[in-house]
């Protein structure tokens, strides 16, 4: 079954084993002083970064198995000191890897396979290796690549190679820039195999080393021996490895040859090997081609024989103590600038070696035992140049003539600067020259040496030589120390020899000592308080000066400016600025993220530097200086702004009401969503303008805390004034405030609008109306009616009339529903039942009544209508009764006479029916 473990910031300094089909999560520090161990077994086993995490200490995490695995999300930084080991997959195209320790691929015949995320990189500052017969894949599955700052390394029997369009980004356009590449066999193959271009050139501070005869490096394919043009590096060819190359090298960084206790190393170029000024060739073992030398060819821990001359373009030959160097097979005469022999041997067979500026050796001795030719062998000379006179050569000008110079340039106070010069015998075969240093003019020779700051060996009287024909002495030292500013004036030293026939010479000094630069910066900045989201204005950052201004005060420079965590560079802020002394400078502004609540701190860091000019003008010769690196610290507050929710289910309904009605109102529940984190503020709220037909209780509510709510404050009502319906919404402002937390004040969040219903009805009303027939028909009130038919005789058509009944009011407004109380004999009536649902402004017609003439008498009798207002929410109520007074009198058939009278008095009696 599988288990998960969750590491965080702990220590282990015992032991910690990832069983089989397991999952560990590591997220923090850990710090690993013990053993830690990925125990994959049939099962996937991994160990996840689940956001950035670093492995430190002295102890090792091993993938054991080809199922261990190692993927996240995060970054994981393996710290210096630390080990990664083993096989299985690193990284399965999800996580950023920074390597300032060892991740070794160490076990024999299986594959460790480092695949970065996509975008995603491994930045090596430490070891990538693969040793004890071990495979290292760097994998580019994911469009991951490596940047190798620290070592890639084969071991003996080891491979490490590049696969899945893995890239090591150091090799651009086949120059390779930056770090260490490592081929050692001892015995088996290793090899270093990487994609990309052939490698045609080695950076400056790029290190490749090829030891032993099994060892192989290959880029895109192309052996390096094959596709090298240029060396700006270091290039090493150790350990009885054979270096055939299909160019010739040109040489501007140091090859190395043999190496110190192994084997001798041969190197055989594709034509002759041009050494620059910057280059150095040095070692043990043979070199095949002529050397164009205008750097350094430097026999070391061994014997250096070359097959090929040395055509000393400039440059130097030296011999390091134990070591010789063999130009007996050169098949011609070299020359150099300088020879320097320290060793066991210089063999130049019958070949000549022309000095042209300076030749020192360990063996020359001194007085009488001096002996230019000390551990140099062969017939071959060492020559120097016809015509031989006096001259200064190593660090002087005017050195062939009487009044040379030294130039120290110019140094910063409390530094020091050794330069060199040598008193040679310059000219065709002659004798070697003895001489002395002078300090003083007691033999007017010009000798004056009274400045503090200058000594050493070149300015303290003592004999020198012996100098022999075209060679130099070993360098006199002159040191310049700068313990004040100023200039050196009128200081120099005469150099006296031996011959009447070979001019005396001063050797005169210059050179500045300058005050460096000295930075104030901003200790802290304080930005203040802020809301999420907001746009925080940049704060400048002082950075002053404070060295005396004056001709020898350096100017400040500031440097790679970069603000972390929460600190930000404003827009427009330089990574640079350079400062005059005593002025201060104000271009670089930070603010703060405000994507999130909170404590806000965070730091702009730059590295100082004194800058080697003043007042912008570059100092000739001198460097910039670091004077560390300055960190400002920042800090501010971000709060939330208050989150306002109307709680209540919208629209509000009131349902239905009447004209009139005394409504409860709706309380509006309102709640301070933002977060309960102390970074929140408060919520304000108030009514706007309410609309139609809704009137607020005007309350409000001040500063709400995050996440509580009021539900007391503030209520809705609707007017009851007239009938109608309403659909309609009160407006909330709402405002953050801050006030008690923060000095943001207060902030409009705009207005929400709670959305209302409701519907006021006007009560039913009933509405008597004569549509047809007989009988008068009167309204003597809203509740009160009569009927009238007059007198008719017995035995004749009953009259009748025909009523309507009207709900006699405007909508919105209740239906009308009633029933009939009937106390009418002597009528015969219909269609007063029982009803309901008569919308307003809709009638009920068919009310018949009619009187009944079968029986003498006077006739009367009444219709009760007892009515009620009802609506769809279910209120029903009564209304007052409405009665209909009937009446009628029916008479015997009189005379002719009385039978006329009587039917003019009904017509004329009969009156219209009247409708209020």
């Amino acid at each position: 079954q599988s288990q998960t473990a969750f590491l965080s910031d702990l220590t282990n300094a015992g032991t910690f084993i990832a069983d089989n089909n397991s999952t560990t999560h590591v997220a923090g520090t850990i710090t690993n002083n013990g053993t830690m161990t990925i125990s994959a077994g049939a099962s996937l086993t991994d160990l996840v970064v689940d956001a950035a995490a670093i492995l430190t200490g002295g102890g090792s995490v091993t993938l054991s198995g080809g199922n261990a695995r190692v993927l996240g999300s995060g970054m994981l930084t393996n710290a210096a000191g630390h080990t990664i080991q083993g096989q299985g997959s690193f990284g399965l195209n999800t996580i950023r890897v920074v390597n300032d320790g060892l991740i070794d691929a160490n076990v024999n015949g299986a594959v460790l396979l480092l695949d970065p995320s996509n975008g995603g990189n491994v930045f090596n500052n430490g070891i990538l290796e693969a040793s004890d017969g071990g495979i290292m894949n760097l994998s580019g599955n994911a469009g991951g690549t490596f940047t190798n700052n620290g070592t890639i390394q084969a071991l003996n029997g080891s491979a490490v190679q590049t696969v899945s369009s893995g890239v090591v980004t150091n090799n651009v356009a086949g120059t390779l820039t930056g770090g260490s590449y490592r081929s050692v066999s001892t015995g088996d193959a290793s090899s270093v195999a990487l994609n990309g271009p052939g490698v045609s050139a080695i950076a400056a501070d790029t290190t490749v080393e090829l030891s032993g005869a099994a060892a192989t490096m290959t880029f895109g394919g192309t052996a390096l021996h094959s596709s090298l043009v240029t060396n700006s590096g270091a290039l090493k060819i150790l350990d009885g490895h054979t270096f055939n190359m299909t160019n010739a090298l040109a040489n501007n960084g140091i090859l190395s040859l043999g190496g110190a206790g192994l084997a001798d190393a041969t190197l055989d170029s594709g034509g002759n090997i041009t050494n620059t000024a910057t280059g150095e060739i040095f070692g043990h073992g043979t070199i095949e081609d002529t050397i164009l030398n205008s750097g350094l060819v430097r026999a070391a821990n061994g014997t250096l024989t070359l097959h090929g001359l040395i055509d000393g373009q400039s440059g130097t030959i030296q011999i390091d103590p134990g070591a010789s160097m063999d130009l007996s097979g050169a098949g011609g005469d070299s020359d150099t600038d300088f020879l320097i022999h320290n060793g066991v041997n210089l063999n130049l067979g019958a070949n000549n070696l022309l000095v042209r500026q300076d030749y020192t050796n360990g063996g020359f001795g001194a007085g009488n035992s001096f002996n230019h030719r000390a551990n140099v062998t062969g017939t071959g000379l060492l020559l120097a140049e016809p015509s031989v006179t006096q001259t200064l050569t190593g660090d002087v000008a005017g050195g062939t003539t009487a009044a040379a110079t030294m130039d120290f340039g110019n140094l910063r106070v409390g530094e020091q600067v050794t330069r060199h010069y040598a008193v040679n015998n310059v000219g065709d075969a002659g004798p070697v020259l003895r001489g002395a240093i002078q300090t003083d003019n007691t033999t007017g020779n010009g000798g004056n040496i009274t400045d503090a700051r200058l000594s050493g060996s070149g300015v303290t009287t003592q004999n020198f030589g012996p100098i022999n024909n075209n060679a130099a002495t070993a360098d006199f030292a002159v040191t310049f120390t700068g313990t004040s500013a100023g200039a050196l004036t009128g200081q120099q030293v005469a150099l006296v020899n031996n011959f009447d026939n070979v001019g005396n010479q001063t050797l005169s000094f210059t050179g500045a000592a300058y005050n460096a630069a000295v930075a104030s910066v901003t200790p802290s900045i304080n930005l203040g308080d802020f809301h999420v989201g907001d746009v925080v204005p940049g704060q400048a950052v002082s950075i002053s000066n404070t060295a005396p201004v004056g001709a020898f005060a350096e100017d400040l420079r500031a440097e790679n400016i970069t603000a972390n965590p929460d600190a930000i560079l404003v827009g427009g802020s330089p990574s640079a600025v350079n400062v005059l002394a005593g002025g201060t400078n104000t271009e670089v502004s930070v603010a703060v993220g405000t994507a999130t609540a909170g404590n806000k701190t965070g730091t702009v860091t730059m590295d100082l530097l004194s800058n080697a000019t003043v007042n912008g003008a570059a100092i000739p010769g001198l460097s910039p200086l670091s004077l560390g690196q300055a960190t400002v610290n920042v800090s501010a507050a971000v709060y939330n702004l208050a989150a306002p929710v109307v709680d209540n289910a919208q629209p509000i309904d009131f349902g239905v009401v009447h004209v009139g009605d005394s409504v409860t109102p709706r309380n509006l529940s309102i709640t301070n969503d933002a977060p309960a984190d102390g970074f929140s503020e408060g919520l304000n709220a108030a009514f706007g303008v309410p609309g139609a037909g809704l009137t607020t209780n005007g309350g409000s509510i001040s500063l709400l805390a995050a996440q509580n709510t009021d539900s007391s404050s503030m209520s809705i009502n609707v007017s009851t004034a007239t009938n109608q319906l309403i659909n309609s919404g009160v407006p909330v402002l709402f405002q953050s405030d801050g006030t008690g937390l923060n000095g943001l004040g207060q902030t409009d969040l705009g207005t929400q609008n709670v959305s209302v219903v409701a519907q006021v009805n006007s009560f039913a009303e009933a509405l008597f109306s004569k549509v047809s027939g007989d009988g008068s028909f009167l309204m003597n009130g809203p509740t009160d009616y009569a009927l009238d038919f007059g007198t008719v005789l017995q035995g004749t058509p009953s009259p009748a009339a025909g009523l309507s009944l009207l709900n006699d009011v405007l909508a919105p407004a209740d239906d009308l529903a009633g029933s009939y109380v009937l106390a009418a004999p002597g009528f015969l009536l219909s269609g007063f039942g029982a009803f309901s649902g008569l919308a307003a402004g809709s009638s009920i017609l068919g009310l018949d009544i009619s009187l009944d003439t079968s029986t003498l008498g006077s006739m009367t009798g009444t219709v009760t209508l007892m009515p009620r207002s009802e609506n769809l929410s279910g209120f029903s109520g009564p209304q007052p009764d409405v009665v209909i007074h009937l009446s009628g009198n029916v008479v015997p058939e009189p005379s002719g006479i009385a039978l006329c009278l009587l039917f003019t008095g009904v017509f004329f009696g009969r009156r219209r029916i009247r409708r209020r």
